[in-house]
């Protein structure tokens, strides 16, 4: 196979990946149909099934696009501004992709329907927060930090009208944050005198 047509394939895949984002965040996966995907792009229902044999394995591969992208954004942290760095940076690509919002669309369908597995990124995004709530070792640190990810997937996966929306509610989960950790840190203070 020469290079362009493997270039040609490689774009049609992306693009039918594309559609079918659109098609499930508008439709939902049960009711978007392989024919509507096919139809936003202007081709034929079976160029969908030759890049992807099913429904169900563009589900899979949205999926496994959100998951990978995500994994990727979620770095080694070594202060507070660097996490709250990239925990925006998360959000800014949740926001601008809909293969990502897409993908972890479907993924909360699967926790609905008690197929839940934790995706990679949730797992590294979990050892970077942990970093960042103080007092690691008691119920409270835990609580905590089951909060501000349940709180930060809440934020991210809303429908806000503009990125400046995101960008205010990320700012104000961070100065709750902080104002835990300090909260913390007086606590700390007042059981050493």
């Amino acid at each position: 196979m020469s290079m362009k047509r493997a270039e040609r394939r490689q774009r049609t895949r992306e693009a039918i990946l594309e559609a079918a984002a659109q098609e499930f965040e508008a439709c939902g996966y049960s009711k978007a149909t392989l024919q509507a995907v096919a139809d936003r792009l202007g081709i034929v229902k079976g160029t969908v099934l030759f890049h992807f044999q099913s429904k169900d394995a563009l589900r899979q591969n949205l999926i496994e696009w959100a998951n990978e992208r995500l994994s990727e954004a979620v770095t080694e942290c070594q202060d507070f501004e660097q996490w709250r760095s990239m925990l925006t940076a998360i959000a800014e690509l949740y926001y601008k992709d809909a293969r990502i919002r897409a993908g972890l669309m479907l993924h909360d369908e699967d926790i609905q329907n008690d197929a839940y597995h934790q995706l990679e990124w949730e797992q590294k995004l979990a050892i970077q927060t942990e970093k960042f709530i103080k007092r690691k070792n008691d119920i409270g640190s835990a609580i905590a930090r089951q909060a501000m990810q349940t709180m930060y997937s809440s934020i991210i996966r809303r429908r806000w009208r503009d990125m400046s929306e995101l960008l205010q509610a990320l700012d104000f989960m961070f100065s709750l944050l902080a104002g835990y950790n300090e909260r913390d840190d007086s606590i700390d203070r007042y059981k050493k005198q």
